[in-house]
């Protein structure tokens, strides 16, 4: 021998990590409207939402526009201008959004869902309801 010793053969380097499924959240939520209802200056309305992988919650953006009834002019623009609602959470991916003190009029209610991630709902849910007059 000449002195070093037998060769021995050397371990196996360690794996490279293999790619891990990305846990990033990509995809959009989505929404609807399931229930609507206008009375005389109230109107209530019921938002579905699903979001694939519930991360944490979301977060829904709602708005109300007035469509008819508006005077001409500056004041019609005021008129017209989209107001918040605001959207309390009932559970399991349920939200309600209830208005009051309506004129009789047409209006668009509009809502847009943000997941936990910050991914937007691709297309806002929107429907047009009337308020009946007196």
């Amino acid at each position: 021998t000449d002195g070093f010793g037998p060769v021995g053969a050397r371990p196996p380097a360690p794996a490279a990590p293999s790619p891990s499924v990305t846990t990033r959240d990509v995809t959009p939520p989505k929404s609807s409207f399931t229930r609507r209802h206008c009375g005389r200056r109230r109107c209530t309305l019921l938002l579905l939402v699903s979001d694939d992988r519930d991360l944490g919650g979301v977060h829904v953006h709602a708005t109300l526009t007035r469509l008819t009834g508006c005077a001409r002019g500056a004041r019609g623009k005021r008129c017209r201008r989209p107001r918040t609602v605001r959207a309390h959470a009932l559970g399991s991916g349920r939200y309600q959004l209830t208005t009051r003190a309506l004129g009789p009029a047409r209006y668009r209610f509009t809502a847009v869902v943000v997941d936990a991630a910050g991914n937007r709902q691709l297309r806002p849910t929107s429907v047009v309801l009337r308020v009946p007059g007196r």
